[in-house]
């Protein structure tokens, strides 16, 4: 039985997007109010909060928004993006900091769906900053990619050569208090300097070569992004089975390939060129994810 451990972190659910990958089941509803069993992604996340013990819940709403706050009502505190259309997850973020300065958060991307559970799993792992990974699937170059060294987060992208990545990144992010304040001073330097492309985990980049983020496996629990159509009808189908068949499927596929990389990576000395350099600017972020070089060197752990 996992018990979360008595710390008041906020969450912050980003459900400003347009989901315009998903239409025409978004032309009318945001994204995060797709059902899957009768009930919207956005209800299963506020409900996973609550049973973690999580009782402010901050929920970030742009395209489609006003229907968010009629399915919600009151139960959660809403921030609005009047800039969805133009702006990425950092402007967001940017844009809660009022709310959420000094505090412990977890960050939780609107088109998850997953296993309430995992909540409260990354909430009691004793580290303070934890990335929460899914080893199991097959990446793609639309994934959310992260490189991890013993266990230490070390760069997410979707940039990031597959041959290269150690798993998905699922977005589930918990920040102490302290490294929370450092990334919204991320986000709003990007904002002062319009880079509104950003993401959270571009933000994040600058800061891990000096603040450590462990990373976090899925295991047996569920988690997927509902990008496309078929994640939907994947999620439809996870839905329809029983937990039984979900975590047998679960422990067939915990050492495939990609979970393999992972334990791989984590023997492996990892050197990055034009990375972990706080000097470069953050301006360049981008065009320097493409120029980073990997060099992997084969040498055990000690």
């Amino acid at each position: 039985m996992v018990v979360a451990q008595k710390m008041n972190h906020t969450a912050i659910i980003f459900a400003a997007g347009k989901g315009v990958r998903l239409r025409p089941h978004t032309n009318t509803i945001p994204k995060c109010m797709l059902k899957v069993n009768g009930k919207t992604l956005i209800e299963y996340q506020v409900e996973a909060c609550k049973q973690a013990g999580i009782t402010e819940i901050i929920v970030i709403v742009g395209y489609k928004g006003e229907k968010i706050k009629r399915l919600l009502k009151d139960t959660v505190r809403y921030v609005w993006n009047n800039k969805f259309a133009e702006t990425q997850t950092l402007y967001s973020l940017h844009l809660t900091q009022k709310l959420c300065q000094g505090l412990p958060v977890i960050h939780i991307d609107g088109d998850n769906y997953f296993e309430p559970l995992l909540i409260k799993k990354i909430i009691a792992n004793p580290s303070q900053n934890v990335l929460l990974m899914e080893f199991r699937n097959k990446l793609d170059k639309e994934a959310t990619k992260a490189v991890i060294q013993n266990k230490r987060l070390r760069y997410v992208s979707k940039d990031i050569p597959l041959d290269r990545a150690s798993g998905e990144s699922t977005g589930i992010l918990k920040l102490s208090a302290s490294l929370s304040s450092k990334l919204y001073e991320q986000a709003r330097k990007s904002a002062r300097q319009k880079r509104y492309e950003l993401h959270v985990h571009d933000g994040l980049n600058q800061l891990l070569t000096n603040n450590v983020v462990r990373t976090m496996p899925c295991n047996e629990s569920y988690w997927l992004e509902i990008d496309f159509k078929k994640d939907l009808a994947r999620a439809r189908t996870i839905a329809s089975k029983p937990l039984g068949v979900i975590f047998a499927a679960s422990l067939g596929k915990k050492m495939n390939i990609k979970h393999k990389n992972y334990l791989k990576f984590d023997r492996l000395k990892l050197t990055t060129t034009g990375m972990t350099q706080n000097e470069i600017s953050f301006k360049n972020q981008h065009s320097r994810t493409r120029k980073v070089i990997y060099t992997l060197e084969k040498n055990q752990v000690g």
